[in-house]
């Protein structure tokens, strides 16, 4: 309580000197509003004797030990006035009342009252973000200047603070850990998470990780003589920083890496050597620290969390919890880019091995739409077989997976270039997310289900497996079946694949099937490098841009020409180009000015009328470009 009253004298002695100081533009602060946010972390918090720092799954907040009056205190300088709303970054280690609010009272810097307001706070154990009540009345600075914002709490004992957001209108909300700390009146938050940099996993770790906890080989042997191409062997470890190494090939299979998994992760687990090292390492490790941008050193995460309750839940109740940590922006842990959420022996322990094959291929469906994925298989299992569905499918998720490497790798660098993570929820519809903006994922989770409610964005959008249209911007009721996860893509979309699945390293990109969803118009940029090294870093990429834009009469397709290189950068490439939902034959198929004949080989095309699928074989020299005119 002293050190709350004495940085509050200080506050007001500092806004008093600032009034009168007009050497500096904008006075010193512990925390300035920069470009319409203020984002304030425990780091400078000022909280009374009631607090104490824990950790706590991804982070270390601070814990409220009482349930007696208690407050924590923000010092805070506005330069831009107007209408903000709060976001508060908080958990639950302990249940207190229901619908207890945290109050909210800010000053000004003569200690005037200025605002009067309440939060309900998350009322989960996994940090997520709650919004100001919607009944109070807006936050309005009705003048630039120095602010006093504390947050007051009674009969909250068990609560975790994280951090607190402020935006100007609601413009920029959180998600994830939210942005750094606004501590510079002219360092904008969002440009400042965009330089944090990203280092990416080897290109081998988008495809399938295997965790077998015994019989390894004999696994091994299995997946792969049922054609599910495993790409990684998962070893658990301790985290110890000398077990970091670099990936080597598993004995007897020749394009099968090792890699480590781990149920920590922290700064200290990652070697200086990391930052000028010429291949790359890789750890699959918990989602511990993940509040410290130095994870991003070795971003692939696992969601190793104990599910909520741990005794009494369901396998669907599980699954659910887990579609929700990848998927939702206002859980803590959608700051990773790289999550891989399949099964572990947590959540084979809380469910007493009650996992029903239905619920096991969901999960499976799931995962293979994620930034990562794995696979776990639990002890005294390991030499047994899954059931026949469950191999199916495991082999048609995870080949869909192989095929699309192109377009998952591409998301991946976009993290690096956009700060933009490859799964996309919008925070209203907690169990559906986008991969990239092609793809919208709905996984169901309740065994039994035979339909689930879709919320679609806005644009005209198709099933996957069956083609039919759904228009945007509503909520449709769609059927599911047990072996399809639903499954949308937008029109427009541009979505490369490997024409053939198989283990990531074994393939390449220079035979790629590429599909335009017509019916809207669209871009995609393939990023490509050699994936095992570095060397990406020092600019050694490829970037090949795709344009697709339509009318009535006419539509056009180009290929840009390939810019950057890399290390066995293809001279060309053999392309099928596959034009969905055509719904009539076309009367010319031109290619940089010259008519296209109709047939089956390369520089020709053909019309599918009953799959409304038009296709042009094609070569594409990488340095060139081509113009494609489809006329009807």
């Amino acid at each position: 309580m002293i050190s709350m009253l004495f940085k509050t004298f200080w506050f007001l002695v500092l806004s008093i000197f600032s009034t009168f100081a007009g050497c500096y533009p904008v006075p010193e602060s512990d925390i300035y509003e920069t470009e319409g946010v203020a984002s304030m972390s425990v780091e400078n918090a000022v909280p009374d004797d009631k607090w104490e720092r824990v950790n706590h799954y991804s982070s270390t907040p601070l814990l409220l030990g009482s349930s007696e009056a208690s407050g924590i205190i923000f010092q805070i300088y506005i330069q831009s006035p107007g209408n903000y709303s709060l976001w508060m970054l908080s958990a639950m280690k302990e249940r207190f009342p229901e619908n207890e609010p945290v109050f909210i009272a800010i000053s000004d810097s003569k200690g005037f009252l200025q605002y009067q307001g309440r939060i309900l706070p998350n009322k989960t154990e996994y940090l997520t973000w709650s919004q100001k009540d919607h009944e109070s009345t807006p936050i309005e600075f009705e003048q630039a200047g120095f602010y006093q914002l504390e947050l007051q709490f009674r009969d909250h004992s068990g609560f975790l603070f994280e951090k607190l957001h402020l935006t100007k209108d609601n413009v920029k909300p959180p998600a994830g850990f939210g942005l750094p700390e606004t501590t510079a009146p002219d360092l904008d938050p969002v440009l400042m998470k965009r330089q944090q940099p990203v280092m990416l996993p080897p290109a081998w770790a988008f495809g399938l990780m295997v965790w077998a906890e015994d019989d390894e080989e004999a696994v091994i042997d299995s997946l792969l003589s049922e054609e599910i191409w495993v790409d990684a062997v998962l070893h658990r470890s301790d985290g110890i920083q000398t077990q970091i190494q670099r990936p080597s090939r598993l004995n007897g299979q020749e394009q099968v890496f090792t890699a480590i998994i781990v149920d920590n992760s922290g700064e200290e687990f990652i070697p200086d050597e990391i930052e000028f090292s010429e291949k790359r390492h890789f750890m699959l490790s918990g989602m511990q620290n993940i509040d410290n941008p130095d994870f991003k050193r070795l971003p692939a995460k696992w969601v190793n969390f104990l599910p909520e309750p741990s005794s009494g839940i369901s396998a669907s109740e599980v699954l659910k919890q887990r579609i929700e940590m990848v998927s939702d922006p206002a859980r803590a842990t959608t700051e990773a880019p790289f999550i891989s959420s399949g099964t572990d022996d947590r959540v084979t322990n809380v469910l007493n091995g009650d996992m029903s094959d239905e619920i096991l291929i969901r999960w499976v469906q799931f995962s293979a739409l994620t930034g990562m994925m794995h696979l776990n298989i639990p002890p005294n299992n390991s030499s047994k077989k899954f059931s026949a569905g469950v191999i199916q499918e495991i082999r048609k998720v995870t080949q869909l997976r192989s095929r699309l490497f192109p377009y998952l790798y591409s998301l991946a660098h976009l993290v690096r270039a956009r700060a933009e993570n490859p799964v996309r929820g919008d925070g209203d519809h907690k169990t559906q997310f986008q991969l990239g903006e092609a793809f919208l994922v709905a996984p169901v989770f309740r065994e039994g289900d035979d339909s689930r409610s879709v919320w679609f964005p806005e644009g005209a959008w198709y099933d996957y497996w069956s083609g039919e249209r759904f228009e945007g911007g509503q909520t449709w009721l769609v059927d599911v079946s047990a072996n399809e996860i639903p499954l949308f893509v937008k029109a427009g979309s541009i979505i490369p694949y490997r024409s053939l699945a198989g283990q990531i390293m074994e393939r390449s990109n220079r035979e790629l099937t590429i599909e335009i969803y017509t019916g809207g118009v669209g871009t995609f940029r393939l990023y490509e490098d050699d994936g095992m090294t570095n060397r990406y870093r020092n600019g050694e990429v490829a970037t090949t841009g795709f344009r697709y834009f339509e009318t009535e009469e006419y539509a056009t397709f180009t290929i840009g020409r390939t810019a950057g290189e890399y290390e066995d950068l293809p001279e060309k490439r053999s392309l099928s180009l596959k034009f969905l939902n055509i719904n009539e034959k076309p009367d010319q198929v031109i290619a940089n000015s010259n008519n296209l004949e109709i047939g089956d080989q390369d520089g020709e095309w053909t019309y599918d009328e009953r799959g409304q699928v038009l296709t042009i074989e094609w070569n594409q020299l990488t340095e060139l470009k081509t113009d494609f005119e489809i006329r009807f």
